[in-house]
């Protein structure tokens, strides 16, 4: 949080960040400096400690990204290094995603197909919205919005859902249209993208199917009025049903006994049956089958929504797989109740409230407060495992 100041010595170069510097070119420039020994010194020990390993390379589009991500500060920004390293894993991310796209576009793709099919227009509509955001954004000169929109899109939406879903569907039937949906949505994204990494964009525009020859910084940007016709509400709620499943399983303490559980789900929606038991049994890697009731030996785990729920299955599980998590999970809260203890004790001590610090009070505070709901946490993952021990 200190200010930059040549005087301190703690001027960061962009060219550092962007190619790399080891630490001891760091301090072979505090030595070249007009500073006085004194000050060296100082400079030097901030150095060592804030960049032991030196700064890594990030690339230009990495610190672009990073820098109009920071716009919603005012003129002095908090420049945080991790940030930046975290958007250059980004733009792996984005690579990788790419190459998956590429990968799988090697025959003539039909564009027109785009679209057809439940997770196609679910993911068109995503894409829509974005599309409808960024311009928004980038016309109201708000960078920040911008970019956290193309980058929730991208990491969320697309690479978290459509990614792992399109895996098996491009062997299927559907095949073809989610193949298209595929370089529809990626070259779409991209030219969303390529006003904060113009780099990045332009390499992957190049390899795409019907984007040679163009460059994806004078191609058309995205019109807000072309795709506000794939917003697709109903696709939308039906999809959200299936990830809310998704969430609910990912969230509940069953997770940790693997094959040992399996999963059913009642659902309104019939439609929703080939998503729920290809999709979920492909992300929780264990059987997922709808049911017209709820099965025998098994414990409703909390989905938010009323049209689906999730049920967890204890059909072939040990009694003794059961108490051994109960038996891990008694001795976590054991140690949190003996740490919030000795917080307690330490803030009720004699002089405490006149002697200790303010953020020392309010750290141990805010200590207190987590530990309690780790503890109200492992209370309820003890309850649901007795539960499900008492159905089995």
């Amino acid at each position: 949080g200190r200010k930059m100041s040549k005087s301190l010595g703690n001027v960061i170069d962009p060219d550092d960040v962007i190619h790399g510097v080891p630490l001891e070119g760091l301090l072979r420039r505090v030595d070249e400096s007009q500073m006085t020994p004194a000050d060296m010194v100082a400079a030097k020990a901030a150095w060592r400690a804030e960049f032991p390993e030196g700064i890594p390379a990030c690339g230009a589009d990495a610190l672009r990204f990073a820098l109009c991500a920071y716009t919603a500060q005012a003129r002095d920004i908090n420049l945080s290094l991790p940030r930046v390293v975290g958007y250059y894993n980004f733009c792996n991310k984005i690579w990788n995603a790419a190459r998956f796209v590429l990968a799988n576009a090697g025959a003539p793709v039909r564009l027109e197909l785009a679209g057809t099919g439940l997770w196609n227009q679910w993911i068109l509509s995503r894409l829509a919205r974005t599309v409808t955001d960024t311009t928004a954004a980038l016309e109201a000169y708000d960078f920040q919005a911008a970019t956290s929109r193309v980058y929730s899109f991208w990491t969320a939406d697309f690479c978290d859902v459509f990614l792992e879903q399109a895996k098996p569907a491009l062997k299927g039937q559907g095949g073809d249209a989610t193949r298209a949906t595929l370089v529809s949505v990626t070259r779409t994204w991209l030219l969303l993208l390529a006003p904060f990494m113009p780099a990045l964009s332009e390499e992957l525009w190049q390899r795409l199917p019907g984007c040679t020859g163009c460059s994806v910084t004078v191609a058309p940007f995205p019109a807000t009025a072309d795709w506000a016709p794939c917003v697709d509400l109903t696709a939308e709620a039906r999809i959200d049903v299936v990830l809310a499943l998704l969430r609910a399983a990912r969230a509940s303490p069953f997770t940790k006994l693997g094959p040992q559980i399996k999963y059913a789900a009642v659902i309104d929606d019939a439609i929703l049956e080939p998503e729920i038991t290809t999709f979920l049994s492909l992300m929780l890697r264990q059987p997922v089958e709808c049911t017209p009731a709820p099965p025998p030996a098994s414990v409703a785990l909390a989905s938010g929504t009323p049209s689906a729920r999730l049920f967890a299955v204890a059909a072939q599980l040990g009694t003794g797989s059961l108490e051994g998590e109960l038996k891990k999970l008694e001795k976590s809260k054991d140690k949190l109740v003996q740490a919030r203890s000795k917080i307690a004790q330490r803030m009720a001590g004699p002089g405490y409230a006149e002697r200790a610090p303010a953020e020392a009070q309010a750290a141990d505070a805010s200590k207190v407060n987590d530990i309690t709901r780790e503890i109200a946490g492992i209370e309820a993952s003890m309850a649901a495992y007795r539960t499900l021990a008492e159905t089995a």
